[in-house]
């Protein structure tokens, strides 16, 4: 994602050799409007999708211990009848 900001913060290095032939200052303008939105909106998307795939991700990790509790909680419910069953022989 870094490397994604940095690149797309080279505007200058991308419109330089266009905007030296051009002497039309409002065509000037334009470029650096429709250049600037573009990058901007490219950060953006790539920024919706990191968000999405690290949520993605915390969802999967919660998913997964929730998973291993129930998975203990399960296990550990059929082990305390078989504790209190051998208890139970004990003290007879």
């Amino acid at each position: 994602m870094a490397m994604g900001i940095r690149d797309g913060l080279h505007i200058p290095s991308r419109i330089a050799p266009i905007l030296t032939a051009e002497t039309d200052e409002r065509q000037v303008h334009q470029i650096l409007d429709e250049e600037i939105r573009r990058t901007l909106g490219s950060l953006s998307q790539n920024l919706r999708v990191s968000y999405r795939k690290v949520r993605n991700l915390r969802l999967l990790s919660i998913s997964a211990r929730v998973q291993h509790s129930q998975a203990w909680f399960d296990s550990s419910r059929v082990r305390r009848p078989e504790k209190a069953a051998l208890h139970h022989l004990h003290q007879q």
